[in-house]
């Protein structure tokens, strides 16, 4: 026996095995988990979203196509830990994907079950049952949000997803339909580039003698607040046929395992589907509208983080206050909209300017409701 299996079988590297040394049973951690969204839940309006006029979309409708065996053989070399043998909730492993996918038969059997899945636009509830098991954030688990989900899903539902993910990617590629200062989950795309399209804002603002703000949003859960109708009723927005995702998205169902006890199976009632590079793109489809709610200033977004930028002339502060309130302002709006919401307290603001103008600056601060946001004088961006 290896050293790495032997710590497994000692249960060190097991994470279920960790799991006994919490008292609150599966059922009381599965209802935390699906509820976790519903304490930052308010009175958002009960509207849909209308479309804003400057979105780019794309006169080319998408609709999923058949793939091949070859492509899925592909999709799986590209999936990590193909050698793990823990079982999905299907019973079946990583490892016996990778011992049997090589077979024409089984090859041409999984891609079968894609293409009747992209066809009938239909995805299976097996399909969509995902095992959660709850890691302790720190060695003493007194209340339930000591703990944060890891989830397991099905291995074919995993070949599946990044099956449509790579289509719908490319749809959403070729038309340039994401916001360009959007930095999160895209190819070629990092936090670096966030950081130099901020950079050289600052630069080209210091260089006019004007002052720059940077508003640092927090974004309250904003993947287990997702919406799947919302999502749904803005994909014809990118000419997206919608079909296949619905049901991707909705009813979808989990159970949450603890030392091989498992919690009753429960429908999730909100939230982007946990480790998936498809749940990822539709989430990013889900706030593309966000930046065109504003008028004065710009979003440098990365995933779920939103950076507003908006400038001014130093002796104009009340102007500039005003232009970022109201840009503030137009963000809360969006989130009630879009059942989402914002943390103003922890919010920060920082103000960039020349060290001589910066000294002479007379106080900027920001007021939403009786929320008071005060610069700081450093923050962590992106970190």
């Amino acid at each position: 026996m290896g050293v790495w299996d032997g710590l497994k079988s000692l249960g060190i590297l097991n994470y279920e095995n960790q799991m006994t040394k919490i008292e609150f049973s599966p059922n009381q951690i599965n209802e935390h988990f699906i509820n976790i969204a519903s304490m930052y839940n308010k009175s958002f309006t009960t509207s849909l979203p209308e479309k804003i006029a400057e979105i780019t979309t794309s006169s080319e409708r998408f609709t999923l196509q058949n793939i091949t065996p070859d492509e899925v053989m592909k999709i799986w070399r590209t999936m990590k830990k193909r050698t793990k043998t823990h079982p999905d909730p299907t019973g079946i492993s990583n490892k016996m994907i990778s011992l049997i996918l090589p077979n024409p038969n089984v090859a041409e059997a999984i891609t079968q079950l894609i293409n009747e899945s992209f066809e009938l636009s239909h995805v299976p509830k097996l399909l969509k049952t995902s095992r959660v098991v709850p890691v302790p954030k720190s060695k003493q688990v007194q209340s339930l949000s000591d703990v944060r989900p890891i989830t397991v899903s099905p291995v074919i539902a995993k070949i599946k997803e990044k099956a449509a993910y790579i289509q719908l990617n490319e749809h959403v590629t070729y038309h340039n339909l994401l916001w360009p200062l959007q930095f999160g989950f895209r190819k070629g795309y990092s936090t670096v580039h966030a950081h130099i399209t901020v950079t050289d804002y600052m630069y080209k603002c210091i260089s006019e003698n004007k002052i720059c703000v940077l508003l640092a949003i927090d974004m309250c859960k904003a993947f287990d607040m997702l919406k799947s109708d919302i999502v749904i009723h803005k994909l014809p927005w990118y000419n997206i046929d919608d079909e296949w995702l619905t049901s991707y998205l909705k009813h979808r169902h989990q159970y949450v395992r603890i030392a091989n006890n498992d919690s009753d199976i429960m429908e999730i009632k909100q939230g982007s589907p946990q480790g998936s590079c498809l749940s990822s793109l539709i989430f990013l489809l889900m706030i593309n509208d966000l930046p065109f709610c504003i008028h004065n200033g710009k979003l440098v977004i990365f995933a779920d983080d939103s950076n507003l930028l908006n400038t001014g002339d130093p002796d104009k502060i009340p102007e500039l206050t005003q232009k970022i309130e109201k840009d503030l302002q137009d963000i809360i709006e969006w989130t009630n909209r879009n059942h989402m919401a914002i943390n103003l307290k922890k919010t920060q603001m920082i103000i960039i300017a020349k060290p001589e103008i910066r000294r002479n600056l007379q106080n900027l601060n920001i007021q939403c409701g009786d929320i008071k946001i005060s610069a700081v004088k450093s923050m962590n961006f992106l970190d």
